[in-house]
């Protein structure tokens, strides 16, 4: 994956695409070089990658051979106690494929990881970038640098732009007929986001039987792989708690279809909803979850006009899989550079998906960074605060609308996203 990515680098021309680019448009990848060299650069190597603690933890008792222990945070918190914990939520083969950096300090290890997480940013770009012309080259390059939840993921120390990576090197595998690797590529994105598992219904709508085949063959060899280092009755413990409520839900970073609900319809300390009902909350949840799936799968199945496998919906199903997965962080929303590269770069430009773009990449950090103040919101009236922390939700929701339309409306199914 990362030498098809290297390959693709070489054919990026980045310079010689300035050449003969507008002032304005060279302006801003100035602009774009400074936003990632500060915030995604050096922020991301010099900052406490908070969120890679529990990666590191894990890796460290993998490495010495302690793997029964990966989740002995996890098991032992108690949904609802304050603080909460840093624990490892991966499957097994998370474990194994971070134990390397198990072998180095909390410090270097984080370096690494950062490193390669830059890395695989430059890579994702390389391959989306590959046979486009230059303006789509730039285009590309002002969407990724620019946008907030990707270089914020490098600063915690989060997973996304190797899921990125993995999920852009799906199609570009599959179209040069390497099923087998593709396949592998999308084993290794589920295992680092389980959420993903929901392509798979994307596979089985699309029919594309023989990369489902070989995504179902490579998960069950990683599981299995993931056997040598953590027991086989922990990993049954672990399947049996990772399905079950959590206790943050709610919490005001979490902007999927549960954490609304959750804000709206229950009372936690980190939202007063419209009313405390934890089965108004469930019963909202399934609701709309169910809703955005039948849709889904109605537009997929049945309306799509896609002739290629990884087309326009393939940003629809990133969407639709950041909205109905359980917990969803900012980190999370670095995803959505694979609608986004679609919508505005090869698809119809105009003011509505570059309001929808501007909106995750400069205005999100508003909640993502808890700048708002529940007491200040209260001072005018409690149950409103839920609401204003769900805006990322909302304006989620409504580029889910917008791709969908894009979908009913498409009458030339070969561009690629």
């Amino acid at each position: 994956m990362m030498a098809l990515a290297m390959r693709r680098l070489r054919d990026f021309r980045l310079l010689s695409a300035l050449e003969s680019a507008p002032w304005e448009l060279r302006l801003l990848v100035l602009l774009a070089v400074f936003e990632y060299a500060s915030k995604g650069l050096f922020l991301g190597l010099f900052t406490n990658s908070f969120d890679f603690a529990s990666f590191h933890n894990a890796a460290a008792l993998a490495a010495h051979g302690e793997g029964a222990h990966v989740y002995d945070t996890f098991f032992s918190y108690v949904p609802g106690s304050s603080p909460v914990p840093m624990f490892f939520l991966y499957p097994a083969p998370v474990a194994l494929l971070v134990a390397p950096l198990g072998l180095f300090t909390f410090q270097t290890a984080s370096v690494l990881f950062s490193a390669l997480g830059h890395a695989c940013l430059w890579g994702a770009l390389a391959l989306w970038s590959r046979g486009r012309p230059d303006e789509e080259r730039l285009t590309g390059f002002l969407l990724v640098f620019l946008f907030f939840p990707a270089w914020y993921s490098l600063q915690v120390g989060q997973a996304e732009p190797f899921v990125l990576l993995a999920l852009l090197a799906v199609p570009a595998l599959q179209e040069s007929g390497r099923s087998s690797w593709a396949g592998l590529c999308l084993a290794l994105a589920i295992c680092l986001k389980l959420f993903l598992l929901f392509l798979l219904v994307y596979l089985v709508l699309r029919r594309s039987w023989r990369l489902l085949a070989w995504t179902a063959i490579w998960l069950g060899a990683l599981f299995g792989a993931g056997g040598f280092v953590v027991p086989w009755d922990i990993q049954a413990r672990y399947w049996g708690r990772v399905g079950s409520s959590l206790g943050f839900e709610a919490f005001t970073d979490n902007q999927s279809i549960t954490g609304f609900a959750h804000r709206a319809f229950t009372n936690t300390h980190f939202a007063q909803g419209l009313i405390d009902s934890a089965r108004a909350a469930r019963v909202a949840k399934i609701e709309l979850a169910g809703l955005v799936m039948a849709a889904y799968a109605w537009l997929v199945g049945l309306k799509s006009r896609e002739t290629a496998l990884f087309g326009r919906d393939y940003g629809f199903t990133v969407v639709t899989l950041l909205l109905i997965a359980p917990i969803v962080d900012t980190h999370h929303h670095a995803l959505l550079l694979i609608p986004f590269l679609g919508l505005l770069a090869s698809g119809p430009r105009g003011a509505v998906p570059l309001a929808f773009y501007a909106f995750f990449a400069r205005w999100e950090p508003l909640v993502a960074f808890k700048f708002l103040s529940q007491e200040r919101l209260a001072f005018w009236s409690a149950a409103p605060a839920s609401l204003v922390y769900s805006i990322p939700f909302f304006m989620m929701a409504g580029l889910w609308l917008y791709t969908a339309r894009t979908i009913l409306l498409s009458a030339d199914g070969s561009r690629r996203p």
